[in-house]
Formats: C-alpha cells, structure tokens, sequence
C-alpha cells in the first residue's frame, strides 16, 4: 500500500475512544483525519486525544468537506444504517460495528448500497480476532476433531442500561453481545445455518430481550445450541464456545482465551489439553489492533475485508429467526 488510507470516525463514544481509537492511532496504514460526534465534547476530546487533524459536529458535513478513503461508523445501533449508507453513498469504505443495524432489512440496505457503489463494507465482529478464537478456528479448519457435529456456545452479561434497554433503539441482550457469538458460531461452523429454533424471555411482553436459548441446524447436518442472557450476576459476564466432532472437541472461553482441547488425529493433543495463547495481558488491545488492522489494510489495498457485509446479514438473519420462532413457538426454515 503505498499510500496511507485516510480515515474519518462517525462516532466518538467510549467504545470509541477506549477500545478503537487507541488502536487505531497505533497503525502506520493510517491517516486519523476527522472524528464527529454530536457531542461536542467527545468529539473534540476525541481529536485532542487521538490525534485526528479536525473534530465534526455534523457527520454530513465531514463527509462533504474531507477526502476520506474509509469512514469508520459506531453509533448506537438504530443510528447505524443511515449514517453506513451515507458514508458508502460518498464514496468511502465502511467499517461498521456490530450489529449492523436493528434488523435484516437494515443489513439488506446497507449491502444494496455499497453494491451500487463499488465500496466494501466491514462488520466489527472482533471476536474472530481473539487469539484463542483464531488458535481454536485453525485447529478446526486442520480436521483436528474431524467432522462437526454439535456446537454449545453462549455469551452473557450483567443487567444493560440506557439506549440498550429500549427496543426501538435496537436494545436488548441478543443485538448487544449475543451477535458475537452468533458470529463465531457461524464461523466455526463454516455451513450455511438452515433453521433456527428459539424460547426468548422478556421482562414484558413489549421489552427488550433478557434470557434467550435457541438452536441452529447447519446445511452439513451439524447444530449449534446458544444461550444468551443479560441477567449474569457477580459482575462477570461469559463467553464461551465448544465444538465436537467425529475425531475430537475444543472449547475456548472468552477473555481468558484459554483452549481445551482432545483430538484423535493430532498426538499432542491425545488428551484433554490445555492451550495458553501468548501475550495474556494485552489480549484486548491486540484483537482491536488486528481488527482494524485488517479493516486498513483492505481500504488501502482496494480488497474485500476479512469480514463482510454478508457476514453481517446472515448473523440478524438468525437474530430475526429467534425473535419469529419466539414469538410463534415454532422453528423458522432459513432456506
């Protein structure tokens, strides 16, 4: 890449400024041009910070006036769709954090636009650049544990607050974190997801989502069980993932990015054991460095990202399909 891509952020809240941006500023690939927030605040404290050469009210006018190569957009989630489809709509690639907006139809759009374009458009789904996530999907993809059978996974947290708790602005425990390990499951899977059958709990029957457990059948014939709850007390969430097969079973958990392992092919791993992936205490930082790395990378190099905008859609096409079956008590057929 011979030149730097030059970057605009729509969106300087604290996911922003305290996981993103400080990444962000570590990339030699990149050019910290503008930052807008609505918040006049966070926007200027964001480019004092950070080092981005002019702070923006309005995200528009950004747009207007500045030559960008890729806008980065992270905004509450029923704010993500319109400010995607202007930035693709001026002509700039788009990272986009998760989940890409409030329903299918919002993915749909954004796709729609930025095939009509000619842009790329990456979804934030950083999960995939966690150390024992990529060790876990590697050994998988080798044929350590053989074929897939079953996957158990699930995510949780303590009680949300704010704009998470209120539907119409895509709150809710499913759209919040449960989109991540919809992600991985999907990734690790490597089939395309079928049917989709759920139970979601609601404090009332027009809330955001609580506790939900659903079932995912894969085209090779494979399933997923996934739990997803925001009521974790002890103020330690979970995330976890296990994968069996004909030949095997891994499992990680999330932040500890430990891996057990059992393998009948790979004689390291002839028993239960334990992988300890390097760097422990900077694992947060380098999976959003390597995230946006990848992100740079692709704007400068005019290529697709490593994660797509359909990658997106196919992740609130099964959020979609838990709310229906949720709803109805019955599975939904994907295709």
């Amino acid at each position: 890449m011979a030149d730097k891509a030059r970057i605009g952020i729509v969106g300087c809240g604290d996911h922003q400024q305290g996981a993103l941006m400080p990444q962000l500023a570590t990339l030699q690939s990149a050019e910290l041009v503008a930052c807008a927030d609505i918040d006049e605040v966070a926007a200027v404290t964001a480019s004092n910070e950070f080092g981005f050469e002019r702070p923006y009210l309005d995200y528009q006018d950004m747009l207007e006036t500045e030559q960008l190569d890729g806008v980065m957009i992270t905004t509450p989630h029923h704010l993500l769709k319109t400010a995607a489809i202007d930035a693709i709509e001026s002509g700039c690639n788009v990272f986009i954090e998760k989940p890409m907006g409030v329903s299918v139809e919002d993915a749909l759009q954004i796709r729609e636009a930025a095939k009509k374009a000619g842009v790329s458009v990456m979804v934030g789904y950083c999960l995939r650049y966690a150390e024992g996530r990529r060790i876990m999907k590697s050994l998988i993809d080798s044929g350590a544990i053989g074929d897939i059978t079953t996957i158990n996974a699930g995510k949780g947290t303590s009680p949300l607050s704010g704009w998470l708790t209120e539907v119409d602005k895509g709150g809710g425990v499913l759209l919040w974190l449960g989109v991540h390990i919809i992600d991985q499951v999907l990734w690790m899977a490597g089939s395309e997801a079928t049917r989709v059958y759920g139970e979601v709990y609601r404090h009332t029957e027009d809330g955001v989502d609580q506790n939900s457990a659903f079932t995912i059948r894969f085209a090779n014939e494979a399933t997923a069980n996934v739990t997803c709850s925001q009521n974790v007390g002890g103020r330690v969430g979970f995330d976890y993932i296990e994968v069996m097969g004909t030949a095997g079973r891994i499992k990680s958990e999330w932040p500890s990015n430990v891996i057990n392992v059992v393998s009948e092919k790979v004689e390291a791993y002839r028993h239960p054991t334990l992988i300890l992936p390097p760097e422990p205490r900077a694992y947060v930082q380098n999976m959003y460095r390597d995230e946006l790395d990848a992100w740079v990378q692709s704007v400068g190099s005019r290529t697709d990202p490593p994660i797509t905008v359909d990658d997106g859609v196919n992740v609130l096409e099964i959020i979609s399909a838990v709310f229906e079956s949720g709803r109805s008590n019955l599975p939904v057929t994907l295709r």
